[in-house]
């Protein structure tokens, strides 16, 4: 598949807010293919669960944000504070039994803890977080997952989000799927389709790139990079330094262009598609000095690891949160916690920025 990579802070930014380039879901499966990738993950997703406003311009997407902007304001994020810090005390009690042994951090902790934080605000049941982890480790990146792996997994969800609206619908609880299922968004009714969408967007979105966010500022820490006591006394700069320097996400999600595009003598046409490397351009030197330097000290404000723009990530706030909790309780409970070999298994993908594994040992 042929793209355009933008990898400099400036025009990272610049793009990530220009009206010019667009998220239209269907547009960008049709555009992915004339660009050479016939059989993809981008097209072999179910359509079902791609209705969401991350695939959607305005005005589109300025209604579908609003269906959900109410769920995570900072009052709403803080008043999940309190059940974030009893689930991470919960995982680590369940460690101790674990005591003097190696474990695998990301499978006992690091991944648990936003999965149950995002399935409890959706009302997902608890029996069924792990199949919604195996389904969503797939389906979330379209660029390099197998097409017929990508097919079924995305299917499955989609049958499974679709029964779920549909009970929530006929009784509704306290959660965010009966909410906008019940018409409880401000933006009013959804369809079906937008309400199965979202859901999957909302879970996927919620949890994955937590996950990588507790494990990349955990990294941080267990290589040596940033002293130990800052998981104690400096968690938020930690957090921050950790989004900067190795952020939950190389690269933001396709787009594509819809007018011609000049940038320093090269032309993007209509059509093509851009990849915004939202890894690189946080390590622009022009914009953090000694980018590959892991400074929690340093001024972070404007790191593109959330993105920017319309499409700036909705739960920031949510995950910061996690992250920092995650990462403070961790390191009170274990504080001699040690990784047993150097870290190299990245993830080999584009959009994801994380290890699959984290072999740690307890002390």
């Amino acid at each position: 598949m042929r793209a355009w990579l933008v990898t400099g802070y400036d025009l990272s930014k610049q793009l990530l807010r220009n009206p010019a380039i667009c998220k239209d879901g269907l547009k960008l499966a049709g555009l992915a293919i004339r660009s050479g990738a016939e059989r993809s993950g981008a097209t072999s997703v179910s359509p079902g669960i791609t209705a969401h406003m991350l695939n959607s311009d305005p005005p589109q997407h300025t209604r579908l944000r609003r269906a959900v902007t109410a769920a995570f304001t900072s009052q709403r994020v803080e008043n999940l504070r309190p059940r974030v810090v009893r689930i991470a005390d919960e995982l680590l009690d369940n460690l101790e039994a674990d005591t003097g042994q190696v474990i695998d951090l990301i499978d006992a902790y690091a991944a648990p803890l936003p999965v149950t934080v995002i399935c409890e605000l959706l009302g997902v049941p608890a029996a069924d977080r792990q199949t919604f982890r195996h389904w969503t480790s797939i389906a979330i990146d379209v660029v390099v997952s197998d097409p017929d792996e990508m097919r079924r997994a995305s299917l499955d969800l989609e049958e499974y989000l679709r029964d779920l609206v549909a009970e929530r619908k006929s009784a509704p609880r306290e959660d965010l799927i009966s909410a906008l299922a019940t018409g409880g968004g401000t933006a009013g009714q959804l369809t079906d389709q937008e309400l199965v969408s979202m859901a999957f967007l909302i879970l996927v979105a919620g949890h994955e790139t937590t996950v990588n966010l507790i494990g990349n500022a955990a990294i941080a820490l267990l290589a040596g990079r940033a002293p130990r006591h800052c998981a104690l006394t400096a968690t938020a700069e930690l957090i921050e330094e950790t989004l900067r320097h190795n952020g939950p996400l190389n690269a933001a999600t396709l787009r594509y262009c819809t007018e011609e595009i000049n940038i320093d003598g090269h032309a993007i046409a209509p059509g093509e598609l851009v990849l915004i490397a939202l890894s690189a351009a946080d390590r622009d030197e022009r914009r953090f000095p000694d980018p590959q330097l892991f400074d929690i000290h340093r001024v972070t404000n404007g790191h593109l690891a959330f993105g920017n723009g319309i499409h700036y990530c909705l739960g920031a706030g949510l995950a910061r949160m996690e992250g920092a909790i995650a990462i403070r309780k961790l390191f009170e409970r274990y504080p001699d916690i040690e990784l047993t070999e150097p870290i190299t298994n990245w993830k080999p993908s584009i959009l994801i920025r994380g290890v699959s594994k984290m072999p740690v040992y307890l002390s």
